[in-house]
């Protein structure tokens, strides 16, 4: 399999992330996945915030944009794309439940 192959991976369970709450979760050595429970769906991003670094589990959400709390920088939730000048896109994961655990597509 190729090494940028996607591969799903169970991250955490479905009860540690209360509905409106998140969750890093640490994958590998150093990267940390955000798992985010808006309205009842799941998403999945990388937890870095691409213009600094800041953990985007520490920012908010309203209307399907999350936003850093550091420096303001506006993401879509969804996609990934950042609203703002000079910010490049989040990272984003294909993520669902599956019985009582989540699961993201990352690469290997």
């Amino acid at each position: 399999m190729a090494a940028d192959s996607p591969a799903w991976t169970k991250l955490v369970s479905l009860a540690e992330v209360p509905k409106g709450e998140s969750k890093a979760v640490k994958v590998g050595d150093a990267r940390s996945i955000a798992v985010f429970n808006v309205d009842g769906k799941i998403h999945a991003t990388d937890n870095q915030c691409p213009h600094m670094g800041y953990p985007l589990t520490r920012g908010t959400i309203r209307h399907g944009v999350l936003t850093c709390e550091w420096h303001g920088r506006n993401f879509d939730l969804e996609a990934g794309g950042c609203f703002n000048f000079e910010c490049d896109d989040l990272e984003t994961f294909p993520a669902e439940v599956r019985g009582e655990d989540i699961w993201v597509e990352l690469p290997e």
